[in-house]
C-alpha cells in the first residue's frame, strides 16, 4: 500500500528532469530579466526528490535519481 504513488512520483520526477534539460537553452522573460526556461520546472525535481526520500527512503530515491540520469543519457 505504501508504494501506491511511487510509479507516478518516479514518472513525474524523470519528466521534470528530462524536460528541464531540453528547455534549458530557451530564454523566457520574467519582468526585466531573461532567464532559462528550466528555472521554472527544475526546482520541482528537487521537491519531488525530497518527497521520495522522506516517504520511500534513501534507497528508493537513489534508484529514481539513477533512472533520471539514465533517461538523460544521449
Amino acid at each position: 500500500m505504501r508504494c501506491r504513488f511511487f510509479p507516478a512520483l518516479t514518472g513525474l520526477f524523470v519528466t521534470c528532469l528530462v524536460v528541464s534539460n531540453i528547455i534549458a537553452i530557451k530564454p523566457i522573460a520574467i519582468g526585466p530579466f531573461f532567464l532559462p526556461a528550466a528555472i521554472v520546472i527544475f526546482p520541482v525535481s528537487y521537491i519531488l526528490g525530497d518527497i521520495l526520500t522522506e516517504v520511500y527512503g534513501y534507497r528508493r530515491a537513489r534508484q529514481v535519481i539513477w533512472i533520471g540520469f539514465d533517461c538523460n543519457a544521449p
